[in-house]
């Protein structure tokens, strides 16, 4: 357990009422005071050191649930989750509803899975996914592509991208209820995996031969980064926002790893140890990012009424 004292805060060699007047009060608007009281300002500044504490430990480790889907046309297609610090998976569920999956991308936006290449029965299909039952519904049918190896949301415009192979391999978004709107880059990298970093609103993606790219949502043109060095072809892309951290899995050597998004080299974590090829990459945060502000907001709000008190 962490004990915070009001007396003996201390962040990073400042004060607490430099970071109270740093780093919480820097967004008032110009011209505009407000007066605290003592204990309001004392309260306010341990909250302010106890959440930019919490961010800094949440920013060294995982800050949620890496979770997979695999490729199996056997209908043992299902969903995993993966341990970030061993790479051990774990079957939670088997789909229902499809016949089977091949070269998937799987995502988790705004509180619900996604999933591409999952066949079922007539063509392959872009769906949700009931992590609970398994339940697969079909909302369309990927404009009639058979390749759509990869998928990655934007949690704030609420928007999917994919890459389709079948295309020129353009990349293409994708809304929640199926609208497919192509964006261009045709002719690039035949992306197998994509994760997007919703801080810094950067789409990544990895392609065949492990080569990891940034992508240009507005226009689709793709930028190299550097070689993974993990050449298995079947790799799945997640990107942890709170911690900073890009997941690979590689679906051909069932292993996890973390990857440099400044040179694109991958460093191990560890085996699957499943048996099961894992190619679909999705993160889901836990806690929510926001649990922090409500943290830092409700201390602050509890110093502002001991004053008017």
């Amino acid at each position: 357990m962490i004990e915070y004292s009001c007396g003996v805060c201390n962040l990073g060699g400042i004060s607490t009422a430099e970071a109270v007047q740093g780093r919480v009060f820097r967004d008032f608007p110009e011209g505009k005071k407000m007066n605290f009281s003592t204990s309001g300002l004392a309260a306010i500044a341990c909250g302010a050191s106890a959440a930019l504490l919490l961010a800094s430990t949440a920013s060294a480790q995982s800050t949620g649930t890496i979770w997979g889907l695999s490729s199996d046309f056997s209908a043992g297609n299902a969903l995993y989750t993966i341990d970030s610090t061993t790479g051990v998976a774990t079957l939670q569920v088997t789909l229902t509803g499809t016949v089977g999956t091949s070269l998937v991308g799987l995502e988790y936006l705004n509180g619900v899975f996604y999933g591409t290449d999952v066949f079922d029965g007539n063509s392959f299909t872009f769906g949700s996914i009931d992590p609970t039952t398994g339940a697969y519904t079909v909302i369309n049918d990927q404009a009639g592509s058979l390749n759509w190896h990869a998928l990655a949301g934007d949690a704030d415009v609420n928007l999917l991208y994919t890459v389709d192979q079948d295309d020129g391999n353009q990349l293409k978004s994708v809304t929640t209820g199926g609208v497919v709107t192509a964006i261009g880059g045709s002719g690039g990298p035949d992306m197998r995996g994509l994760a997007f970093d919703n801080d810094s609103d950067i789409l990544y993606g990895i392609d065949g031969n492990g080569s990891l790219y940034t992508i240009d949502t507005g226009t689709g043109i793709s930028a190299l980064v550097g070689s993974t060095g993990v050449p298995g072809g079947q790799p799945g892309l997640a990107y942890d926002d709170l911690a900073d951290i890009l997941y690979l899995n590689d679906g051909a050597g069932q292993s996890l790893y973390t990857v440099d998004t400044t040179t694109g080299a991958a460093t191990l974590v560890g085996g699957n140890a499943a048996g099961a090829v894992i190619d679909g990459l999705a993160f889901v945060p836990v806690p929510e990012p926001t649990s922090l502000g409500l943290i830092l907001g409700g201390v602050a709000f509890a110093g502002l009424r001991r004053r008017r008190a």
